[in-house]
């Protein structure tokens, strides 16, 4: 092994966390960076951080990305250039102007559809949605992300797919054209809704599918926001 790819494992880069974090105790380097003390030791133990952490640890270390992540100051053509700019959606965060892309965090169906609020330990993974959509769905203000179950989208929607979700829409703005989260028992449903007095109809894109319908006189507020955008996972084929 080289020496620049040992620098570049996960336990190094959780030795020089380490270091960065010196003799400042887990709750105070937690405090400083924006996570719980057990983050941090998972960070040290080996476990990557997501970017958000990556710069705010390189950031109270005064360190090159580069040199927390390989061991190396990042080359010289490439930090003159613009970094790019990453801000997470979430509820109450505005997007700024020069924000490229923005991180949702990708939650359980039962956590996207239920909580109000994501806590770290609930989220599995990011994923990055190109500021410009997320400008045009206004959907900077509360996105969160989760797994499609299910083949009652398909082929627009098939099981396994990732849906970005605005839950910051404005309650009961409703577009026909658009795929609607909307919650169902404990989990999360994709469909496309319409409203028919006091019932609401999910419709399916497949049209195998029967249409179901919730009662508004029952369910509080059932819809969890507009999907904005899907991805589909093919490094294992179509098949």
């Amino acid at each position: 092994m080289s020496t620049t790819k040992a620098a570049a494992t996960p336990a190094a880069v959780g030795a020089r966390i380490r270091k960065i974090r010196g003799g400042r105790t887990l709750m105070e380097f937690a405090r400083l960076i924006g996570v719980s003390h057990t983050s941090v030791a998972r960070y040290e133990r080996g476990v990557t951080p997501d970017i958000r952490a990556l710069l705010r640890i390189a950031e109270a270390g005064k360190v090159d990305l580069g040199w927390l992540l390989l061991g190396e100051p990042l080359p010289e053509d490439v930090r003159e250039r613009r970094p790019m700019r990453f801000v997470v959606g979430q509820k109450g965060a505005k997007l700024p102007d020069g924000a490229d892309f923005v991180m949702a965090p990708l939650v359980s169906g039962a956590i996207a559809a239920g909580s109000p609020r994501v806590i770290e330990e609930d989220v599995e993974d990011y994923v990055l949605v190109n500021a410009r959509l997320a400008r045009r769905a206004r959907g900077a203000a509360d996105l969160v992300a989760c797994r499609v179950e299910g083949d009652s989208m398909e082929p627009l929607l098939r099981s396994g797919d990732i849906v970005v979700i605005n839950r910051g829409f404005e309650p009961w703005a409703f577009d026909e054209r658009l795929i609607y989260a909307v919650r169902v028992g404990e989990g999360v449903t994709a469909k496309l809704i319409q409203r028919d007095g006091p019932l609401l109809l999910l419709i399916p894109y497949n049209r195998r599918e029967r249409t179901q319908s919730v009662d508004l006189r029952v369910a509080d507020n059932p819809v969890i926001g507009p999907v904005i955008a899907s991805w589909r996972d093919l490094s294992r084929g179509v098949w």
